[in-house]
């Protein structure tokens, strides 16, 4: 760990786009986390693919990924959110669940 960061013990990321991947890539080169520590999800079969090649460990179901993560961030776009956070929402085993979809209030998340 690098400087006054706290460091994450286990971090989950729903969608792997380009503001998904860039907070992860800041994340590590930060120290904040180890890539053995993140675990990914998208939908999306070539956006996995570049999670695997970045070393992160990669899951095939939201609910996969969310029960290997202390903390969560969604990173899918805003039109997305309901269905991603209605299906975490029937996970008991999430902690903190930060978003960065844009417009989206959390009364709604």
């Amino acid at each position: 760990m690098k400087g006054d960061v706290m460091a994450l013990e286990t971090l989950g990321m729903a969608g792997y786009g380009n503001m998904g991947s860039a907070i992860l890539c800041g994340l590590v080169e930060a120290g904040v986390i180890r890539r053995s520590a993140i675990h990914v999800f998208d939908i999306d079969n070539g956006k996995r693919d570049k999670a695997v090649k970045a070393g992160y460990t990669v899951h095939s179901s939201l609910a996969g990924m969310a029960k290997s993560a202390d903390t969560v961030i969604l990173a899918v776009k805003p039109k997305d959110i309901g269905t991603v956070a209605s299906e975490l929402s029937e996970i008991n085993t999430v902690g903190l669940v930060i978003s960065i979809a844009a417009g989206i209030p959390i009364s709604k998340i």
